[in-house]
């Protein structure tokens, strides 16, 4: 089993000891907005974050604003993630964020329905297989003489 690594907690708690976010007093630490702290947090440490299940939509919005793709991509992944923030990120500019939202089964029909036309052919396949998956239709391939000429067949159920 892999150990857990305390790198990031340590991280946002040297950033954070400077901080006072309960005490207006002028001689106590500076008082820092939370998600400026965020801002100064590394990559692998936003990731994890944007990957916990129990941080509030409005991070998660505010995450999938990142610059760095891999954070956008941990915000996909998120089952907590608010509809419209899963609408914003499925036309972002990187394959990988869109390729996450396709293969997340949380996802509503509608999202997946429009990735299922991405341009990128693995994102597109990925979204109808998730769609087929949550629909439990299959799409079986052949030689269907009493189908007509279409060697594809839809089977639901």
């Amino acid at each position: 089993m892999e150990a857990f690594d305390l790198s990031c907690e340590k991280e946002l708690i040297a950033k954070a000891k400077d901080c006072s976010w309960a005490s207006s007093d002028t001689l106590a630490p500076k008082r820092c907005n939370p998600l400026d702290l965020l801002a100064e947090t590394s990559v692998t440490c936003l990731t994890r974050i944007a990957e916990n299940s129990s941080i509030p939509p409005s991070m998660l919005e505010q995450l999938a604003l990142h610059s760095h793709p891999a954070v956008r991509e941990a915000v996909a992944d998120n089952m907590n993630t608010p509809i419209d923030t899963l609408w914003v990120l499925s036309g972002d500019e990187c394959a990988e964020v869109r390729y996450a939202i396709a293969e997340n089964h949380n996802v509503p029909l509608a999202i997946l329905s429009a990735l299922s036309c991405d341009d990128n052919p693995y994102i597109s396949t990925r979204a109808q297989s998730t769609i087929n998956r949550l629909t439990g239709a299959t799409l079986i391939t052949g030689d269907f003489p009493a189908y007509g000429s279409d060697s594809r067949v839809l089977r639901m159920g």
